[in-house]
């Protein structure tokens, strides 16, 4: 099976093409929910791509506007206060060494 990313209503690039193997089931099964949305399997296995691209990328994204906009020296004050003057709950416990 071969995969061209490429226009599929909102990508207007063409960045290339991806060839993978995937199993029949879950091809046939792609290609059942791709009728049923009304578009071609490219396009549908293009959007489930940029979706979990997305996904992902968000936290990461998120986690690097904050780091911008900390410092150090902060970070380190909220991390000496943590737990401080507290035991630990029975789940916060490390696992004993082997």
């Amino acid at each position: 099976m071969s995969l061209i990313i490429g226009n599929c209503g909102w990508i207007t690039k063409r960045y290339g093409s991806v060839t993978f193997r995937i199993p029949d089931e879950r091809e046939a099964a792609s290609a059942d929910q791709a009728e049923r949305a009304g578009v071609d399997l490219n396009a549908y296995i293009t959007a489930a791509l940029a979706g979990r691209v997305a996904a992902q990328a968000q936290p990461e994204m998120l986690f690097r506007l904050k780091a911008a906009g900390s410092a150090k020296e902060d970070f380190l004050t909220v991390l000496n206060k943590a737990g401080r003057n507290q035991s630990p709950v029975a789940r916060d416990e490390l696992p004993p060494k082997a």
